[in-house]
């Protein structure tokens, strides 16, 4: 049976905007339709029986995974808890609404450093996204990585005493990966007053 339906009822009355309802089978397949004004639509099986949509879990009830929202915004209560953005179920369309990254801003400005991450340089970074930038000359940053990163591998060649690497996280907050800030080295040389 198909949500609730016997057998051999093939029927589902759903509403449309000009009030027309309407059911029947597939020529093709026999397979139980819907029509919502001129749009035919299979039925679609119970909540739970298709996967989540993308960048969500939790069959058979779907939630926004961590670092997605509806809106891109953090949603976070008083006390630091994630408020679940649990997606609705539609018979006739499925799971309705979409999960997208939280955002977290353009990216910051670090004094005393060029970015070396040209794809985010104007647009707002989102969930998981990188910001990397280098120190200048006479700097180092202030918490040095051990590794790199096996996203931002592609910067093997790079000084580790020198890489800043922001990331935007699950809260909607620029946290730094390697240090937030460029410090003055002592006895380098090139450091002018």
């Amino acid at each position: 049976s198909i949500s609730g339906q016997s057998a051999g009822d093939n029927t589902s009355s759903v509403g449309n905007h000009s009030g027309e309802v309407g059911a029947n089978s597939s020529a093709t397949t026999g397979a139980p339709t819907t029509q919502v004004g001129s749009d035919v639509w299979p039925v679609c099986p119970a909540r739970g029986c298709v996967p989540c949509p993308p960048n969500a879990t939790g069959r058979p009830d779907c939630v926004c995974a961590l670092g997605f929202t509806f809106s891109g915004r953090a949603e976070w209560d008083a006390s630091g808890n994630r408020l679940p953005q649990k997606l609705v179920w539609d018979t006739v369309r499925g799971w309705l609404g979409e999960c997208v990254p939280v955002e977290c801003g353009n990216p910051s400005l670090v004094p005393h450093a060029r970015r070396t991450s040209p794809a985010h340089s104007l647009a707002l970074l989102r969930f998981g996204d990188p910001a990397t930038y280098e120190c200048g000359p006479g700097y180092r940053v202030d918490r040095q990585l051990s590794t790199l990163p096996v996203d931002l591998a592609h910067m093997a060649s790079a000084d580790l005493t020198r890489l800043v690497v922001l990331r935007c996280d699950a809260t909607g907050n620029q946290s730094s990966v390697s240090g937030r800030t460029c410090v003055p080295i002592c006895a380098d040389g090139r450091l002018m007053p």
